[in-house]
């Protein structure tokens, strides 16, 4: 089961075009279509703000909560809706969709299968 997240929790992004902005989740674990495509990504969140969100450049941006001094990371941003949206696929689903992970942090290498295990 993929882990849904709160509506109304803040989830913030930075990305290429539109830098550091943060927004509302509007709808979690939702199936999107991909416009112009026949692809179906499952399970995806939907992040609205007061102000652009996001823009064309910011796919692949990180999509985070900040906790205290630490920031988690929850997922990578796609895309965007007509409706100023950021649309971001969870880790857990990527890491379903490629196997198990390592990150390099601080130079170091993080073994993690998106669970923080």
């Amino acid at each position: 089961m993929t882990r849904e997240f709160p509506i109304g929790q803040t989830i913030h992004k930075i990305g290429a075009t539109t830098g550091w902005t943060s927004g509302q989740v509007e709808r979690s674990c939702v199936n999107a279509n991909v416009a112009n495509s026949p692809i179906t990504l499952l399970c995806q969140t939907f992040v609205r703000g007061l102000d652009v969100v996001v823009d064309a450049g910011d796919s692949g941006a990180p999509a985070f909560l900040q906790s205290g001094d630490e920031n988690v990371l929850f997922g990578i941003v796609w895309g965007r809706t007509d409706v100023g949206e950021f649309v971001f696929s969870p880790l857990e689903g990527i890491v379903r969709d490629l196997g198990r992970m390592s990150a390099i942090v601080g130079g170091t290498i993080d073994n993690s299968n998106g669970n923080g295990k």
